[in-house]
């Protein structure tokens, strides 16, 4: 009657008749857990309490025994989190007890805040969190799209930069990085204006056609409908039945629906014009960063080569920029050769639509190129509004344009997707499906696009991980002989680097 609260030691923490009893009280809690106690156990512990009656039950870490003798005892921060994820309770942290050394109960108790703090902000703060992140990338969007183009660029860069050094001289390497600079980015501007110039007339044409023929298709598919209905009278009850009831819907909607309709989407054209604008100048400011980008590359480079090595150990910095290298071969390759892949199935759909007689060649050809950047099913994505820009104008020239589809990435597939890519990625084409659909469900059309090659560098690290563990565990062996069973070209490739 005389305490607020009850505090059950650590040496008590499976004192199972102690636990009841306390349990029978009306009184709060502490427990403390035990010097050897798994998680599991002082959950458990905590139950017997429970199960009396007593809902206040409060957590106490107070360190646990382990191998290290310096401090009293080890301060588990990690059990704070792990007690939160899985129990109701509440939970507190006793830094005296956890070390046993009077200046290490200040950090500790920092510690402990700060991973309250975190955990609190984690769980209750997270869509705040979120917000403040969106906010943060949305500022710096001109800087993504910068890097994204400077990354594009930097081989063509340097392959021109290289033509340029034989031309004037390596003492003029200033003048011949600036140039290739410069050339580089026209030539890009070039094409995408010249892709805008070839698919902007195509597509007003397009449209116009469409708004020509469609009210004539719509009226012979009401017309090949009443003669149907005609030859079937037993049909023209129902017909003119449901007939009315839709023609009744229609009138509404055009007379209260259509409308509202007009006035939202015109409520919402001054938003749709804002982002566009928002989009524009991101670009714009993009292209502009791009070239800050390139021209100061190699200090970057050498920037980020001392933080890595001033950061970490040489040995870890050493693997991280090996695993870095490796990442932006398997990205520079996979990217690059992706473009050059789709302009060459952009150009040869081209020529196949002028061949076959297909209405706006030069429209289905940059869509169809455009979305071969995606692997796997990149054709199909840009076949399919092909096809149906085709089905309304010309349905064989629709089905033409499918089977035409199909033998061209039977083509790109299988002769000039490999000449060109090679086995950049190293993945078979389970993992190619699965990083497509994986990150294509995460980032979208960007996932489907970067998937790929982010996840053979995964891939990559966890082969690493394992080749090692396998070594220390004494079974290399296994690694050998999956290597000569499924791949057999690397034990080929490395018996003629020997030779």
């Amino acid at each position: 009657e005389y305490a607020d609260l009850l505090q059950i030691g650590a040496r008590n923490m499976q004192n199972f008749r102690l636990l009841k009893e306390v349990g029978r009280c009306n009184k709060p809690v502490l427990l403390k857990r035990g010097l050897a106690a798994t998680l599991n156990e002082w959950l458990n512990a905590a139950e017997y309490i429970l199960n009396e009656g007593n809902p206040n039950v409060i957590f106490c870490e107070r360190g646990i025994r382990s191998y290290e003798t310096y401090t009293r005892n080890t301060l588990d921060l990690s059990a704070v989190a792990a007690v939160k994820h899985l129990s109701h309770l509440p939970i507190i942290v006793d830094p005296s007890h956890g070390t046993g050394k009077w200046r290490m109960v200040k950090p500790m108790a920092f510690a402990a805040i700060a991973a309250g703090l975190i955990l609190f902000f984690l769980i209750f703060r997270s869509e705040a969190l979120g917000r403040g992140v969106d906010k943060i990338a949305g500022i710096l969007k001109p800087f993504f799209y910068g890097a994204v183009i400077a990354y594009i660029l930097t081989p063509f860069c340097n392959r021109i930069k290289t033509g340029l050094l034989k031309v004037f001289g390596k003492d003029r390497e200033k003048l011949a990085g600036a140039l290739s600079i410069a050339l580089a980015m026209l030539l890009a501007i070039l094409i995408v204006a010249l892709l805008f110039m070839l698919v902007l007339p195509q597509l007003v044409d397009s449209i116009e056609q469409l708004s020509k023929t469609l009210p004539g298709k719509i009226q012979e598919g009401g017309n090949r409908i009443d003669q149907f209905v005609k030859d079937h009278p037993q049909l023209q009850d129902l017909w003119k039945q449901y007939g009315a009831q839709w023609e009744t819907k229609l009138k509404n909607w055009t007379q209260n629906g259509l409308p509202k309709l007009a006035q939202k989407i015109l409520g919402s054209a001054a938003t749709y014009v804002q982002q566009t604008f928002t989009v524009l100048k991101n670009v714009f400011l993009g292209i502009l960063v791009s070239i800050y980008i390139l021209i100061s590359r190699r200090r970057f480079g050498a920037q980020a080569k001392m933080l890595l090595h001033g950061i970490f150990p040489n040995r870890a910095a050493r693997v991280i920029e090996k695993e870095i290298h490796y990442a932006d071969r398997m990205f520079n390759g996979f990217l690059v050769g992706k473009i050059i892949d789709s302009a060459i199935i952009g150009v040869l759909c081209f020529i196949g639509c002028l061949v076959l007689h297909l209405e706006s060649p030069a429209l289905i050809a940059v869509i169809v190129g455009v979305t071969n950047i995606i692997p796997f099913f990149g054709p199909f994505i840009g076949a399919i509004p092909c096809a149906l820009m085709l089905v309304i104008q010309n349905p064989a020239h629709a089905l033409t344009f499918l089977i035409f589809v199909v033998l061209l990435q039977q083509l790109d597939g299988n002769i000039i997707g490999p000449r060109i890519l090679g086995d950049s990625t190293g993945l078979s084409s389970f993992w190619v499906l699965f990083a497509i659909l994986l990150f294509g469900g995460l980032w979208g059309v960007t996932g489907m696009i970067v998937g790929v090659p982010l996840f053979a560098v995964f891939y990559d690290i966890i082969r690493q991980l394992v080749s090692i563990g396998l070594g220390r565990h004494g079974r290399s062996g296994l690694e050998a002989a999956y290597k000569e069973e499924f791949h057999p070209e690397l034990k080929s490739e490395k018996t003629e680097a020997k030779v």
